[in-house]
């Protein structure tokens, strides 16, 4: 996590505006997928809707050619609470849809940058469980995740 706690030396970097700005900058993006998902051995990252200046919508290239669809958000010290919320109800949604039945096209990482830790101010940890018998597709539509990242820690 050393490019991160570097970039995130910056409080400013907390700033979606700011942070906006930067991630738009050359590689700043592939380093910071490749540090906080170093399990993933990500070689591309971008921008689905590169026209659009919402910063939410990145995916990122694997080495063995799989495409993970990433949800970025940067929270500072009062404004973690509704980006963890906002999140947490993406990762929800794709449950959901998933028990409808609809087709999850690939896995999807919810990631939050924030100096503060949710799990140590107050937040408890969800499980989603299921009573259903173990399939293929309910292992892999598991493998989204929300991930916290504290630069800070």
């Amino acid at each position: 996590m050393e490019y991160i706690k570097k970039l995130f030396a910056d409080p400013k970097m907390y700033n979606e505006v700011e942070f906006g700005k930067k991630i738009h900058e050359e590689n700043v993006l592939l380093k910071l997928m490749q540090e906080i998902l170093p399990e993933e051995h990500v070689v591309s990252a971008g921008f689905r809707f590169p026209e659009d200046k919402d910063n939410r919508n990145i995916f990122a290239k694997t080495a063995d050619g799989e495409t993970i669809m990433i949800g970025l958000l940067v929270a500072d010290k009062e404004t973690w609470p509704s980006g963890l919320n906002y999140l947490q109800n993406m990762l929800k949604d794709e449950v959901y849809r998933f028990m409808r039945n609809e087709l999850l096209l690939c896995r999807t990482y919810f990631i939050l940058l924030t100096p503060v830790d949710p799990w140590k101010n107050g937040r408890e940890k969800y499980t989603i469980s299921f009573r259903n018998e173990q399939s293929e597709e309910l292992t892999e539509m598991l493998k989204s995740k929300l991930v916290i990242v504290c630069p800070e820690n």
